[in-house]
């Protein structure tokens, strides 16, 4: 009899808790434990449990595959478990781009791992923020990684928190920006922290609180908490999660949003967030 991996074990449990017939996707979680899954069906939020033990300070999934950020390393999860990739260093982002893993250390130091672990040099940053696809935002801009793997190309701005790769958009100490034919675009005038889009659904996060973007146009909107960081699942569901671990969830109704749910999970010091 073969042996049941963990994405297996996960699945299993998944239906067990939401039912056979409702779809489910795991979103993962850096905190101080280290990284931690929560399954979520909809509106629903399942438990959490810490799958890999570490000082974690970045997460990213595609699916199929998790990619953690430690002060020790990068870790990468394949289904098997995780393992790590290259030799200890203190990760400050962590994610993956068009065939390769990519990563970010706290000394600015961009590296990547193609499929078969092949390690690169990209390039260097100053305080890196977060990734989505091949894009990176830093202190000192965004930037996109080369598809040789080899360069990374300064795109402009300053203060980079996040980016969104669709858009693309970047979350920044003076506001969130969309990049346009002509250049960047100042579109909110208050500090962004965390920026996420799919099609025509766009978030944000402030020193304020949570925001929506509607017809190019930045709304506030009444979230129950202040988020860290924000995801959006493949069903359009918008999440988001706090520093000391409330997940919150909007799920869409035909008549736009539906009421927010928060569920506690008794984690701490969470950093990231990210449903692929």
């Amino acid at each position: 009899m073969s042996r049941e991996t963990e994405t297996e074990r996960n699945a299993t449990a998944d239906r067990r808790l939401f039912g056979e017939g409702r779809g489910t996707q795991a979103a993962y979680l850096a905190c101080d434990l280290g990284i931690a899954r929560v399954s979520l069906a909809g509106g629903r939020v399942g438990k959490a449990g810490v799958v890999e033990r570490c000082t974690a300070t970045s997460v990213a999934t595609d699916g199929a595959r998790v990619v953690a950020g430690s002060t020790r390393g990068v870790l990468l999860d394949e289904g098997e478990g995780f393992e790590r990739l290259g030799d200890p260093f203190e990760v400050a982002a962590v994610g993956f781009g068009e065939g390769c893993v990519l990563a970010a250390g706290e000394d600015g130091r961009v590296l990547a791992w193609t499929d078969d672990r092949d390690r690169r040099t990209v390039g260097e940053v100053e305080r890196p923020g977060w990734f989505d696809g091949a894009l990176l935002g830093a202190g000192d801009g965004v930037y996109r990684v080369g598809e040789t793997l080899n360069t990374l190309d300064p795109l402009g701005l300053s203060g980079v928190n996040d980016v969104a790769g669709e858009g693309p958009f970047a979350a920044t100490d003076s506001g969130i920006y969309r990049q346009g034919a002509g250049g960047w675009e100042q579109e909110h005038d208050r500090p962004g922290g965390t920026v996420v889009a799919a099609g025509e659904a766009v978030h944000a996060v402030d020193d304020q609180g949570t925001l929506d973007r509607t017809d190019g146009v930045w709304e506030r909107v009444d979230a129950p908490v202040l988020p860290a960081d924000l995801s959006l699942s493949d069903a359009g569901v918008l999440c988001g999660v706090t520093g000391d671990g409330t997940v919150v969830v909007r799920e869409p109704d035909p008549d736009g949003y539906g009421n927010w749910r928060t569920h506690p999970l008794g984690l701490r010091g969470v950093v990231e967030f990210d449903m692929g």
